[in-house]
């Protein structure tokens, strides 16, 4: 499984199924992560009850690039003039 095989796969969600041959982990075990702590996995997952789903272009990106980070500043709001 390369990253070509992905792109080709017809779809806009994967599984677990899908992804595992490619990460070398076992189907089962990515599931596992997902529903206990997905944001170890490093791409994105959408989990509803027990399904798990994998938007195909975010995993797309994890493989290319590797997992992004986001850095988040805390803007504080000043006000001036009158009411302030």
């Amino acid at each position: 499984m390369t990253i070509a095989d992905i792109e080709e796969i017809d779809k806009i969600m994967l599984t677990a199924t899908d992804v595992a041959p490619l990460l070398g982990f076992d189907a089962n075990s990515i599931r596992m992560q997902a529903r206990e702590d997905p944001t170890l996995l490093g791409f994105p997952v959408v989990v509803a009850g027990t399904r798990v789903q994998i938007p195909k272009e975010g995993f797309l990106h994890y493989l290319r690039y590797g997992r992004t980070v986001i850095i988040q500043q805390s803007d504080e709001l000043h006000y001036e003039g009158r009411g302030a």
